[in-house]
């Protein structure tokens, strides 16, 4: 994964959730592109309602996919 590709993904309009894999298992739900800085090397995602953020190096993501919407 690189910067270009998740600023493209997370600069979509109209923006879809998503949900970055990491190679860990673990998985972030993106709800709110603004939440999400994509840099160089690594992804900045703030969680909203909370004192807390993640840094996350783009090695250890993955994948990304489409959060299907709740109807």
């Amino acid at each position: 994964m690189n910067q270009k590709v998740l600023t493209e993904l997370f600069g979509r309009q109209p923006f879809q959730p998503l949900k970055i894999n990491l190679i860990s298992g673990d998985f972030i739900e993106i709800r709110d592109p603004k939440l999400v800085v994509p840099m160089r090397t690594q992804v900045f995602v703030a969680f909203p309602g909370e004192d807390r953020f993640k840094l996350v190096w783009l090695g250890h993501i993955e994948s990304v996919e489409a959060i299907q919407a709740i109807g």
